[in-house]
This record gives structure tokens, sequence and C-alpha cells, in this order.
């Protein structure tokens, strides 16, 4: 197993199976995945969301990992009746993260696909190792985002015109939009992050550094200099103002075939929660509510593909 190395060098605090936190020492306690096929399924980040809230109060900060080589290979196929309770709990993960009260920093290793990359987007800080090979949203279920990545985008976005009488958010919420569903090459991570491919808050370690010892550090780091916890706010949303400026832009790429059949749905899908839902511009909206248009994105799609039982 991919933990057992893990297992043998720190204290094991708590284990599922598909996932284990250690004590790394220094109040930092670590969450590793090591699921089947690297991949993370919802009743493992439902327990993970779980175990965090446990050790928030006495840990000085957390560093999220993957025990194999990757961090996420992508999204499990799962079976539910409920498809709204897969999508919760990814996103009971991704929100105690965001609003964790202690630092919360994510290595990227391998692959970091699909959820992974959600956890990154929720993350306090995030380090990146030379020898990812991949990372973004996982849309080869055909499905869009549902675990709070895209509403950790969201709000980021619409963070840049707070307070800025007059400024135009909509031409921010279109280069979000493109950066989400439009394929982008990059040369390296340096050139990604640029393009906004890799958070922001994302450091590109060198060749031979202990991404796992920089983590604890920069969680350390964090903690020390006096870690304010994220807060929910409301946002004066573009509402369906924005949603049709965007859904322009994805029909112009779809008849221009810049846009694939299979994304077309996707997109228009990812622009009507951008827009924060069937609101007027300037209507404030909570967090909760860009995550709800983002279960219901999911569930709506995921039902048309069921197959079996399946998606």
């Amino acid at each position: 197993m991919h933990q057992d190395k893990w297992k043998e060098n720190y204290p094991v605090l708590a284990q599922s199976e598909g996932a284990f936190l250690l004590d790394l020492g220094d109040g930092i306690a670590a969450l590793g995945f090591a699921g089947q096929d690297d991949r993370i399924c919802s009743e493992t980040a439902g327990w993970a969301a779980g175990i965090l809230k446990e050790v928030e109060a006495e840990c000085s900060g957390v560093v999220v990992f993957g025990a194999g080589e990757n961090l996420c290979c992508g999204n499990t196929a799962e079976s539910a009746e409920n498809l709204a309770d897969i999508s919760g709990a990814f996103q009971s993960l991704t929100t105690t993260i965001r609003h964790y009260g202690k630092p919360v920093v994510t290595l990227l290793t391998g692959q970091s696909v699909g959820f992974g990359y959600e956890i990154a987007l929720n993350s306090h800080a995030v380090i990146a190792s030379p020898a990812v090979t991949r990372f973004g949203y996982d849309f080869s279920q055909g499905l869009p985002p549902m675990g709070g990545g895209l509403t950790a985008q969201i709000l980021d976005v619409y963070s840049i015109g707070d307070n800025v009488p007059g400024h135009d958010i909509i031409p921010f919420l279109k280069a979000l939009l493109n950066t989400v569903y439009v394929p982008k090459k990059y040369e390296n991570l340096f050139e990604a992050k640029a393009k906004g491919l890799l958070p922001q808050n994302a450091a590109i370690l060198a060749e031979g550094e202990d991404i796992l010892e920089k983590g604890k550090q920069k969680a350390l780091h964090l903690y020390q200099e006096g870690f304010c916890k994220t807060e929910e706010k409301l946002v004066a949303v573009s509402g369906t103002t924005g949603r049709a400026a965007m859904e322009i832009t994805i029909v112009n790429g779809y008849e221009g075939l810049f846009v694939s059949q299979q994304m077309y749905p996707i997109a228009l899908k990812i622009a009507g929660i951008i827009g924060g839902g069937n609101v007027p511009k300037k209507t404030f909206v909570a967090e909760k509510q860009f995550l709800e248009l983002e279960t219901r994105a999911f569930v709506e799609m995921a039902q048309q593909k069921r197959n079996g039982g399946s998606i």
C-alpha cells in the first residue's frame, strides 16, 4: 500500500480505507490520500472533512498530499441514489479547508486532476513538485465541476471588484470561464501559473527538494505569522446579464469549432454558476448558493448520463 511508507515514519492519528492522518510534529498534521488508482471518492472526502474538524483546535496547520505518485488522477465514477450526496461530500471537505481555523497547504505531485485540483483551489497555500505532469478539472465523464473548486475561483474573481465603484467584472468572469473549460498549452509550471492554470498562491519547488517538509514549514510559517481564518461573505454577482455575455462567447466558440460538442453543454452550465444563478445583476449572493449551483448542474447532467446506476 502507498500509505505504509508514510506510516513507518510518522505517528498515525486516524485512518480510513482511502485516507489517513499523520502527525508531522510541531503541531502540523498531514492528510494523505491513498485511494484505489490514486483517486479520491466521496466517502473518503466526507471522512476527511470530519477528521479535520476533530483536530482543528489542537493542530497548528495541515498538509494535504497524495500517498502515491499522484495527488489525484481524476474523479471516481460512483453509484448513488442521491447524486447530490456525492457533490455534498466533496464540498464538505473543500468548504472545511477553505474556512479552516488553521492554515492548510496542499502538495501537487504527479497528476493533480479533478477533486485533488479542487482541494488545491480551496487551500491557503499550494506547493507544486517540478514532477507535476497534469492538473486541472476532470471533464472525462462529461460532467461539470461539483466539489467547490469552481466556487473558490468565482469568489476570488468577484473580490477583484470589491470597493471599486463602477468596476466592470464581466471581462474577468469571461477570463475565468475561458481558463476553466478551454484547454491550455504551457511549456512549464511557471508559465501555467502565469496563465492562471495553477493557483496564484502556488510555489514551485526545485528538483530534489523534500515536498512534505516544505509543506510542513509553509504551514508553520503561516501559523506563526498570525493566520486569519477566511470568513464567508456575500458577493454582488453579474447575474443573468453576465451569464448572457458568457453564453455568447461560448456559442461563438462552438460555432467556430473552438468548443467541442462534449464541452458545449458543460461550458453553459459553468457560465450559469459563475453568474450566480437566475438573479438580476448586482444581487448579493452567499458562497453557499454557488455551491448549490455546482451541485444542481452536476446532478442535472449526471442524471442525463446515468446508465445502469453509474455516472
